[in-house]
């Protein structure tokens, strides 16, 4: 059984049902599957959830991936490990570590332009962790057309 939590909509985290209290159980990441942005990608990226010590996966584009981010692209090359495997087996599985992976979901989703992109409004606690994110890797120019543009706030909602 999951952790009690209120609502989110918009959040990128996992799946919520109420429970008997009024409350949200929350089910996290229990029984995902791998999230396909790409059925064509060849980077899976993993993340250990805090929340519930699963691990989520995302499949990705290491093109898409690598043009958005320098850090990505400097990975994904010839001269580190995740490279080199990404050319030897044409796909390649790496773990990012200290990292939200509500705030990596929305992000993976608004570069590969998935329909669970952000577009319009963005949850409030997912800011920081996205600016975080976006920061550690160097994809703020990618992810500029999804910054919220103006400082009105919507019922948990930045717009």
């Amino acid at each position: 059984m999951g952790k009690k939590r209120m609502a989110t909509e918009i959040s990128g985290e996992g799946n919520h049902d109420r429970g008997t209290d009024g409350g949200v159980e929350e089910k996290c990441c229990e029984a995902r599957e791998t999230m396909v942005l790409d059925p064509d990608g060849d980077v899976t990226i993993e993340i250990n959830c805090p929340r519930c010590d699963e691990v989520r996966r995302f499949q990705t584009s290491s093109q898409v991936l690598s043009l958005a981010s320098t850090v990505f692209s400097k990975m994904l090359g010839p001269n580190f490990k995740e490279g080199h495997q990404l050319r030897k087996d044409g796909r390649v599985t790496t773990t990012l570590h200290d990292d939200d992976p509500g705030a990596l979901e929305m992000i993976l989703c608004a570069l590969h332009y998935h329909p669970n992109a952000p577009t319009t409004a963005i949850r409030r606690e997912l800011l920081v962790p996205m600016a975080l994110f976006c920061d550690k890797y160097d994809c703020s120019r990618a992810l500029a057309p999804w910054a919220p543009t103006g400082a009105g706030c919507t019922e948990g909602y930045v717009i």
